[in-house]
């Protein structure tokens, strides 16, 4: 495997279970197949490797995680120039879709011990987005949208990620020419028109953050606004940020109304929510560690 660029993938703010998941990539072909899967347990500090595979076969592994010792892959290959997105339990698979592009593959997320996933399909005539219900039995459809291949179509805007602990799904979807973001808590399902173009969507346990991120013709600075959308009423409400970086990026880690968040070559920030603001603060990093 001489010939190999091996890269090391961290899964979208994965964690769960105590248990944190990456992979290993071959970065010199195609999607960047997959060839480790690992798993490492915060608790016990055991580095465990899941699953190895031939990089050869071109599959990537999209999104992958244990849940009651069965180990669910999201995974993507190329067929006759179109891309599949494959769901697998412990290698058995009971899904598979045609996606428009990368973004549309499943991502997985968890709430009240319920695994979900939202996929981005081509079948046939149509396209329709579809909010999934994942067992280790197959898939159940919780949410739909459909439309006619060339017609104003569905079409994701911003997807859902894992996150250990979340209390709700939030994503973004174009639907015709109205832009809608979705929350979902397992039980309720609400749609809220908006004219907000996600950069960020961060779902937590009292409500949702939408961070939109724009800069002015012919200036190449970022400006970022945020908006809070309670669980009870999903009104949006804007939020100031103190201290923000300028362009922020991945989240996870809740607790006691704050989370964590990157902020690109600006670091990593531990994020409060009061009332009316989000108040960052930088996380000192340590250049030298020991094991």
């Amino acid at each position: 495997m001489s010939h190999l660029r091996i890269n090391i993938s961290i899964q979208p703010n994965s964690g769960f279970d105590n248990c944190f998941f990456f992979q290993t990539l071959d970065c010199s072909s195609g999607l960047f197949p997959t060839i480790n899967l690992y798993g490492w347990n915060c608790e016990t500090e055991e580095l465990k490797l899941i699953s190895s595979r031939n990089p050869d076969s071109g599959i990537r592994v999209w999104d992958f995680l244990i849940k009651n010792e069965k180990l669910y892959e999201s995974r993507i290959r190329i067929e006759n120039n179109r891309l599949i997105n494959e769901i697998f339990c412990d290698n058995k698979l009971f899904f598979s879709a045609t996606i428009s592009s990368l973004s549309g593959a499943v991502v997985f997320s968890i709430i009240d011990d319920e695994l979900y996933g939202l996929v981005e399909k081509i079948e046939n005539d149509y396209s329709s987005l579809e909010l999934l219900m994942i067992t280790d039995e197959g898939c159940k459809t919780v949410w739909e949208k459909k439309a006619t291949v060339g017609s104003l179509s569905p079409r994701l805007l911003k997807g859902i990620e894992m996150q250990e602990n979340v209390k709700r799904i939030s994503f973004e979807y174009m639907d015709g020419s109205v832009m809608k973001l979705v929350f979902f808590d397992g039980e309720d399902l609400k749609e809220v028109p908006t004219d907000i173009r996600a950069h960020q969507i961060i779902p937590l346990e009292t409500g949702t953050i939408v961070c939109e991120l724009y800069n002015a013709p012919g200036d190449r600075t970022f400006k970022s606004t945020y908006y809070w959308f309670p669980q009870e009423t999903g009104e949006a409400k804007m939020l100031s940020a103190i201290n923000a970086p300028v362009q922020p990026g991945g989240f996870g880690a809740e607790k006691d109304l704050s989370y964590l968040s990157s902020g690109g070559s600006e670091g990593v920030f531990r994020v409060v929510i009061t009332k009316d603001s989000l108040i960052y603060k930088k996380i000192r990093i340590l250049r030298k560690c020991s094991f």
